[in-house]
């Protein structure tokens, strides 16, 4: 059973469609789907990619109730950040959902 005391932030998700514009030319939409009360964790880690190019990497794990709709095509916004969802795993028996997001910045 999931806990509402834990519940002390708001995330806001994002479905995303493609458009064409004017011209014809595709373009990513982002669509609200809904916002939700969560609790969050947090995970660090500075990642090195080739040459000196240092990539900060933000992971952080939000717990919601349970969304069947939520799946890793959605993205995620928390902070005025759009995080990336990576996973998303059932707690229970549909009590709640435990989305992975990532959020990349290069430095």
């Amino acid at each position: 059973m999931i806990d509402l005391n834990n519940f002390r932030y708001i995330i806001s998700i994002f479905n995303i469609l493609k458009e064409k514009n004017s011209v014809g030319q595709e373009k990513e939409v982002l669509n609200h789907y809904s916002d939700f009360y969560c609790a969050k964790y947090d995970w660090s880690n500075k990642e090195q990619y080739e040459g000196k190019n240092l990539i900060e990497s933000n992971i952080k794990v939000f717990r919601i109730y349970y969304d069947e709709n939520i799946n890793t095509s959605y993205v995620l916004k928390f902070e005025d950040k759009f995080y990336d969802i990576k996973g998303v795993k059932e707690i229970g028996y549909k009590d709640g959902i435990e989305i992975t997001a990532q959020y990349k910045s290069n430095k």
